[in-house]
């Protein structure tokens, strides 16, 4: 029998018997009845094991878990086919009053872990802060963190002033714990008020994922919205990482406007972070108008850059219409920034296409280059005719 099925059928036991204490019309159960209650779980999302339960009457106005389920009584665990067990039903069987005493019964396996989920969640939603009180009052350690994150998302979904005036009155470790979960729910439905609870956390790196996390956001739904507060951002160094996140997220909808941005604050302030954001910017606008977008790589100043960016584009483009590419490329004028999409594009076919890859590299005008291309298909195994370099 599955380990965590006994030992939560186990659990299920007291809950139901004992720990809960559930009003009895009636003092005693069918006699002859073995009783094998149902799995419970805790904090977390657990697989659910697997359990069989027998009917047992607790009360006449609230039946058991296995009497909702339609169970065959007198059934002892394994004597049935395996079902798994429904957490929130069996969080719901527990009286509000009951629920602080539960949850300090429970332990740390995967089990419990399902089972403190749920009373938690279904406490938070109708008493959020006498769930609130308990979770603040854990001691230190790993129980403690993820009691007030679980009390703070639901609260938040029904009233973010009040859960934050509660973090508010935290202590610094479990004050951040909470604002980084307000600001996480907050995010999507309201950014601005993500973020400034977001620039409420003290410890740096959960400060910045959190502000960064609410811009991703906002730049998703409104882009030059968050651009405009982006460009406030005093910061260097967390404005390089906004600038990153919130150009991508608005690559994904106008590569076209996230490209002008970007050469704009290659010009206000240039650095190196920018070139991956740079490349990013040029994969998502080849798959949508690659044309455009290789026009916008060719104005690239830094010969570097731009060989970076050229490459990882045409490897989209010879992916997405290979032969489109193909046409593109000798529709161009000789020029360094051709040899750049020649090379990147023939690199990209040749493991499929050695021939045309071959002839490709003959084109390249840079004999370095040519000679690299030459050696890198010609290393793919490439059949002997192409071997020549003639």
């Amino acid at each position: 029998m599955n380990r965590v099925a006994i030992a939560a059928a186990g659990l299920a036991a007291v809950i139901v018997v004992g720990v809960f204490a559930l009003r009895r019309s009636a003092e005693e159960v069918i006699d002859g009845d073995s009783r094998a209650p149902a799995d419970t779980s805790g904090l977390g999302v657990a697989e659910q094991a697997p359990r069989t339960l027998p009917a047992v009457v607790v009360s006449d106005k609230e039946p058991t878990l296995a009497a909702e389920a339609g169970e065959t009584r007198g059934r002892t665990l394994g004597e049935t086919d395996e079902e798994p067990v429904d957490f929130e039903r069996l969080a719901a069987t527990v009286p509000l009053e009951q629920i602080s005493s539960a949850l300090a019964r429970l332990s740390d396996d995967e089990a419990d872990q399902n089972l403190r989920a749920e009373l938690l969640r279904r406490w938070a939603s109708l008493h959020p802060a006498d769930a609130a009180q308990w979770a603040a009052a854990l001691p230190e350690g790993n129980l403690r963190p993820n009691a007030l994150a679980a009390v703070a998302a639901e609260w938040a979904s029904q009233d973010l002033p009040a859960a934050r005036q509660w973090a508010q009155n935290l202590e610094a470790t479990g004050r951040d714990t909470v604002m980084i979960t307000l600001a996480t729910e907050a995010a999507s439905a309201n950014p601005l008020g993500a973020l400034d609870l977001a620039l409420q956390i003290q410890e740096s790196p959960a400060r910045a994922n959190a502000v960064a996390f609410a811009v991703a956001q906002w730049a998703a739904n409104d882009p030059q919205a968050a651009l405009e507060w982006t460009v406030q951002v005093a910061d260097a160094k967390m404005r390089q990482h906004l600038d990153r996140l919130v150009t991508s997220a608005i690559a994904e909808s106008d590569p076209a406007a996230a490209a002008n941005y970007l050469a704009s604050r290659s010009r206000e302030a240039p650095d190196s972070s920018q070139a991956h954001t740079a490349v990013e910017v040029a994969q998502r606008w080849t798959q949508q108008t690659p044309e455009a977008a290789t026009g916008w790589l060719e104005t690239f100043t830094d010969r570097g850059l731009r060989a970076f960016a050229v490459d990882a584009a045409m490897r989209v483009w010879a992916e997405t219409d290979s032969g489109a590419a193909h046409q593109w490329l000798a529709r161009q004028p000789a020029s360094e920034f051709r040899d750049e999409a020649t090379f990147a594009y023939a690199a990209a076919i040749a493991p499929a296409d050695g021939v045309t890859a071959f002839d490709l590299a003959r084109m390249i005008q840079d004999p370095a280059r040519r000679q690299q291309l030459i050696a890198q298909i010609v290393s793919l195994d490439t059949p002997p005719t192409l071997r020549s370099t003639d």
